[in-house]
């Protein structure tokens, strides 16, 4: 977590006995310096603090920076010299962000430009201010977060644009006739007048809702890794149809872990002006303005939609984990309508990625007891409308790790308890972030870290409410004794 230089470090874990996936928070220590050699020392402290082994680690989850899962001297490549067999999903969580970004450079679509252009003109004196207001062109949004020149966060700027669309008329209006022409109020007023513009910002919104709403999927609570695989390979299908002939689209999609890129380099392969999907508002753009929009600006549109689309897949290829065998299998594994189905080859499959069978000894004893898991049933109570969703697959595997024919299994449970706490979803982490805001606020400021721990360790590894909760009479008899301390020097 980038803030006032204090890491928030969580740790997670499939807890057999509820069932579930639990994301407990660790420790936020002060990382004086944000590299990846130091930010990877902290994690180190911390786990021996609190006596963790590293050994148990066994996935990886952060923002996506150079620092912390960047290719060379990040704290993931520095977790991976120590485990090379360390999953980590780092990219997958940013995917929307990285695709948009690749697809707008490659179109040089001025998108931030014209929203900064129009904010900072807003933000000069009270009556602009009173403008931006009825605008309200970010909502609850912070601006100079949306429009600042650190990373873009996409899912945050589509909601600006969708905006900035819905209030062109008024926008366009405000500008055509403001009094006082500038050097600043000249290039928005053009960019408003054209139809390039408004032509980029109605595709973008279309371009970007697939990639957003697959990221909205992993931050929800019932995000299931069983489907995870199906997920992704749903999205290059949504991409690739949209822009690629559809003979050259399977090929593509069957080809993903190839490394040459040939397929997206022929521009015959591409779908032809008026076949590539560029949304029904574009559409209606451009048969409502067909007088006005003559080949030359259809024509560059057309060109600019053909480099987003590209740029977008290449990334995709590049930073999907399509071809990662855990991601391929792991539904299988996991779904209990394939059981008597699977074959040894998934299981291996699976259990080799992730640093098991390091032995022949160790492989033979997983067979065993996998074909031992096959051959018996295990009851699992659940609502009649509750199969095949996330809940039930919880519920199914806590009831076989904690029956007494696995229980006995070493191996094989181990890789289950291996599989069901791979992260999946960033929903924890989300939450996590969100505590930290509500806790250290504008009020709170003088909070030091020792106190601010505490309470995020209250808020975020407390399952009960506060009012059910009995603490000890010691820690009682303590809270009282301070308390008393306190009112004395401060009557």
């Amino acid at each position: 977590m980038e803030d006032s230089k204090l890491l928030m470090i969580l740790a997670g874990f499939f807890d057999q006995t509820k069932g579930q996936n639990v994301v407990k928070f660790l420790d936020l220590p002060v990382c004086v310096t944000r590299t990846g050699d130091l930010v990877y020392n902290c994690l180190m402290e911390t786990l021996q603090k609190f006596n963790i082994p590293t050994s148990n680690m066994v996935a990886y989850s952060s923002n996506n920076t150079e620092v912390t899962s960047g290719k060379c001297n990040s704290v993931l490549s520095r977790l991976m010299d120590m485990n090379p067999d360390l999953f980590s999903m780092c990219h997958l969580y940013n995917v929307a962000d990285l695709c948009i970004k690749s697809g707008v450079k490659a179109t040089a679509l001025p998108i931030k430009d014209l929203i900064s252009d129009i904010y900072f003109h807003l933000s000069g004196g009270p009556q602009k201010q009173q403008k931006l207001k009825e605008f309200d062109l970010f909502g609850d949004l912070e601006p100079l977060t949306v429009i600042g020149h650190g990373p873009t966060h996409w899912a945050s700027l589509s909601k600006v644009i969708k905006r900035i669309l819905d209030l062109w008329p008024d926008l366009l209006s405000y500008f055509v006739s403001y009094e006082s022409r500038s050097k600043k109020v000249d290039p928005i007023t053009e960019k408003l007048k054209s139809h390039d513009t408004k032509l980029a910002l109605l595709f973008l919104q279309y371009a970007m809702e697939p990639l957003l709403k697959f990221i909205v999927k992993l931050q929800a609570r019932d995000s299931q890794l069983i489907n995870l695989h199906n997920d992704i390979i749903k999205l290059l299908q949504v991409y690739a149809s949209r822009s690629l002939k559809p003979l050259v689209a399977r090929e593509f999609i069957q080809n993903i872990s190839a490394s040459s890129n040939s397929v997206l380099e022929n521009d015959s392969d591409i779908l032809p002006y008026g076949r590539i999907h560029v949304g029904p508002d574009v559409a209606m753009y451009l048969d409502e303005n067909a007088k006005d929009i003559d080949e030359v600006i259809e024509h560059t549109f057309y060109n600019k939609v053909k480099a987003f689309y590209i740029a977008v897949l290449k990334k995709m290829k590049k930073i999907l984990p399509v071809s990662d065998s855990v991601i391929q299998n792991i539904g299988n594994l996991l779904n209990p309508s394939f059981k008597l189905q699977l074959t040894s080859t998934v299981v291996t499959n699976i259990a080799k990625r992730l640093g098991f069978c390091k032995s022949r000894t160790e492989w033979s004893q997983l067979m065993d007891e996998f074909a031992m898991y096959q051959i018996n049933e295990f009851e699992c109570s659940h609502q009649q409308d509750e199969t095949e969703t996330d809940a039930f697959f919880l519920k199914y595997w806590s009831a076989v790790l904690q029956s007494a024919v696995v229980k006995e299994m070493t191996v094989f449970k181990k890789l289950l308890l291996t599989v069901l706490c791979l992260p999946h979803s960033n929903s924890a982490l989300e939450k996590a972030f969100n505590t930290v805001h509500k806790v250290k606020t504008e009020m709170r400021q003088s909070l030091n870290t020792k106190m601010l721990n505490s309470l995020l360790a209250i808020k975020l590894n407390e399952d009960n409410d506060c009012f059910v909760v009995e603490h000890p009479e010691s820690i009682l008899h303590a809270a009282r004794k301070a308390t008393a301390a306190y009112n004395k020097v401060h009557p």
